[in-house]
């Protein structure tokens, strides 16, 4: 790593050990983007594929996507162990977890245990929208990818106890240094619920005046104007003529209700305006 920083310094992309990787599951599916600074992202899609490839992020990024769509619970052992003998191979002095619904849950987990395994590193994350409680099953939780998962439960020992060993992050987070920034709808409901269970000296709630699920919208549309925002919304809709989780997220089946939500919330930072306030990116 002393000769990666050298080649920093000098301008050049930093070249990265990578060779922890080599212990994560093939259920999920990893992207590497390179980039400089002494913090890195760990990007969670909430789809099978990879997302976000257009956010400029201010450092080095990692993308994840859970190819089983386990809510990043089966298998991800191997996941937080791979992504900690990264960091640590790499020198890197902070992490930000960042994912949306189920993967959202997804970067509190991983977060928490990567603080908890990487104690003179600052963790963050930044969860929209988050589930909270996968295990005992949760009643309010409607997606029908929650229920696909479930049912396997039933059938696969090791879905089960994965999903039971690390379905609930709600126990207090009290790591000194991890902080979390949890972004919900106080109009929706379920997500308010969700939000509202999390305890502890590291979490800080972040809700927002509308009935979105997904509250990163807002952030994604950062600066964009009217006519940027429709094109995020007329994106998002599109995707949820074949996905069913996202087309029970939408608070109607009208474009312009969720083009309202969004303008109602006014100027939003950006996603990569977030990184920089966390704990060990200014």
């Amino acid at each position: 790593m002393r000769g990666s920083r050298e080649r920093q310094a000098e301008g050049e992309e930093p070249v990265l050990d990578t060779s922890a990787f080599g212990l994560i599951n093939e259920t999920y599916r990893l992207g590497l983007r390179p980039g400089r600074g002494i913090g890195v992202v760990i990007n969670l899609s909430s789809r099978r594929s990879l997302t976000l490839g257009s956010v400029p992020f201010p450092c080095p990024v990692v993308d994840v996507a859970d190819q089983r769509v386990s809510y990043y619970t089966t298998f991800v052992d191997s996941l937080i162990e791979g992504l900690r003998g990264f960091v640590a191979a790499n020198g890197f002095q902070a992490v930000c977890a960042i994912g949306s619904s189920k993967s959202g849950f997804g970067a509190l987990l991983v977060s928490r245990e990567l603080a908890r395994a990487l104690p003179q590193v600052q963790v963050s994350a930044l969860a929209f929208g988050a589930q909270t409680r996968l295990w005992p099953p949760n009643e309010a939780i409607r997606f029908k990818s929650y229920h696909n998962l479930l049912e396997r439960a039933g059938r696969r020992r090791r879905i089960l106890r994965d999903l039971q060993r690390f379905g609930d992050v709600r126990a207090p987070a009290d790591l000194p240094n991890l902080r979390w920034s949890v972004f919900y709808g106080d109009r929706h409901p379920v997500d308010a619920g969700e939000a509202l269970a999390l305890a502890g000296r590291s979490v800080a709630l972040k809700p927002l005046p509308t009935r979105l699920h997904a509250t990163i919208l807002p952030f994604l549309c950062a600066g964009a104007g009217r006519a940027g925002v429709e094109g995020v919304v007329a994106a998002y809709h599109g995707r949820a003529a074949s996905d069913e989780d996202l087309k029970a997220s939408l608070p109607s089946d009208k474009e312009a209700d969720m083009v309202e939500e969004i303008l109602a919330l006014g100027p939003q930072p950006g996603l990569a305006d977030l990184i920089r306030d966390q704990p060990g990116f200014a």
